[in-house]
């Protein structure tokens, strides 16, 4: 491919946008012909981590299955576009 691989991460909390900015970032790069793909956190936790509890154990394995995934996209010359909740935590 004649692209630099990358990987995006949009975090934020429920409903903040983050789909829809990488939608929109994904259709952007499909426009200049360039190869992405979104890895979505609801359709992640669907299927590659269907398994998975929402405790602070199962939240941490999910983002490393994730951050394997994007790596081996990105090693295939790909554009990630990632968007998971980024849990609140008050200090």
């Amino acid at each position: 491919m004649k692209q630099r691989e990358m990987v995006i991460w949009l975090t934020g909390l429920p409903c903040s946008g983050k789909t829809s900015i990488s939608r929109a970032i994904h259709d952007r790069l499909r426009k200049e012909s360039l190869n992405s793909y979104i890895l979505d956190g609801d359709e992640v936790r669907r299927r590659l981590s269907s398994d998975l509890d929402f405790t602070k154990k199962g939240r941490r394995e999910n983002v490393r299955r994730v951050g394997e995934v994007s790596k081996l996209f990105a090693e295939s010359g790909m554009i990630i576009l990632v968007d998971l909740v980024k849990k609140f935590s008050p200090r």
